[in-house]
Order: structure tokens, then sequence, then C-alpha cells
């Protein structure tokens, strides 16, 4: 995919998350068949070139199945079958531990999101945890190599490390607006979130 923009392909309807599943599901399948195929062919070539039977037209023919088995599987691990996270999936290891799937196996019905800068796809939530682009809402810088953003406690604003307030009380890091409210009104937040008033 060309976009320069992340690209989110997300379905809400039963019916077409679904068929969504199940064209995946036929693509994987034919791609895994094409595996094997490769595979079969591969030990008939190499058992041919160890009985020194094997002519430079088979061999020619050989290196030409390899580089295409190898486009294959480079399509295949960038493609929109599998997040591209692979055993970091977020979205593969709830489905995992809530007993849905073997960790082994891999789900095709994930919403996915093209990320550009990778050229892959990810799960919805891997992006949104691991890849997406956050920018700071105060200063304007944004994650991609050194500054970390992450969303204030409160109000879920993005801040980065440069901006961000700390409040000793509440262990919590806080956006500008929030802090000086925090201080100004002596509002404090318990370990649930929950605002609570402090009395002195």
């Amino acid at each position: 995919m060309k976009k320069k923009v992340p690209r989110e392909i997300i379905l809400v309807d039963k019916c077409l998350q679904r068929v969504r599943k199940n064209l995946r599901d036929i693509l994987k399948l034919a791609c895994l068949a094409e595996f094997n195929r490769w595979l079969v062919i591969n030990d008939l070539y190499q058992e041919k070139l160890h009985q020194g039977r094997i002519t430079p037209s088979q061999k020619k023919r050989w290196f030409y199945l390899a580089r295409r088995h190898n486009e294959l599987m480079y399509a295949y691990d960038r493609s929109i079958l599998e997040c591209n996270s692979g055993a970091a999936c977020i979205s593969h290891r709830e489905l995992v531990k809530e007993g849905k799937i073997e960790s082994s196996e891999r789900s095709t019905n994930f919403d996915m999101v093209w990320v550009p800068h990778y050229k892959a796809w990810f799960c919805a939530k891997c992006y949104e945890t691991y890849y997406k682009l956050k920018v700071c809402e105060n200063c304007g810088d944004y994650n991609e190599k050194t500054v970390r953003v992450f969303e204030c406690s409160l109000c879920g604003k993005y801040i980065c490390d440069y901006c961000e307030n700390y409040c000793k009380d509440c262990s919590r890091y806080l956006c500008d607006q929030c802090y000086h409210e925090h201080i100004i009104q002596n509002l404090c937040c318990d370990k649930k979130g929950v605002i609570q008033t402090k009395f002195h």
C-alpha cells in the first residue's frame, strides 16, 4: 500500500466481520499451501544436488522458485492477514488468555491499521499502544525518536516528557491545565483515578 498516513480498516457489523474472516482464511490457506508445495519441491532439488544429478536448467529453475518463495513469504509477512507484531500482538495475547485460540495459532479477524513508517499492517490495539504517532498537545513534540508521549491521567490529553507535571500525592503525570487546577483547587485523585478533595 502506498498511503503515507495510517489507514484504519475497522468493521462494526458482525456479518461483515465473518465475511472478512472467511476471505482472510482462504488467502492464508492458499499461502500456506504454496509454502508447503515449495518445501516439497525444495527437498527434491536438494536431493538431486546431493546425488550430483541436477542439470543447469534445473538449478536455474530451483533458484527462480526460491526467489518467488521469498517474495511470497515477504508479502505474507507484511499482509493484512495477520498483525505484524507477531507473538507480541496484544489482540493475540488476549485471545490466548481467554482460551479462544492456542498460542501457536494466529487469528485473521482483527481490525487492522496500515502504518506507512513500517510498511506493515498491525491490529488496532497494537497500533494504539505501540505505533500511533502521538503528538504532545502542549508543545507539539512527537514520540517517533526521543520524546515519550503519553496521556494525562485525568483528561487524556497527550503530553510529553518535557511538559509533564508530576503529582507526588497521586503518583500521576498530568497536563498543564489539569495540574494547575489540581494545585489551585487542592484536588487529588486516588489510585483508581477518582478525584477526591483534600482537607488540611
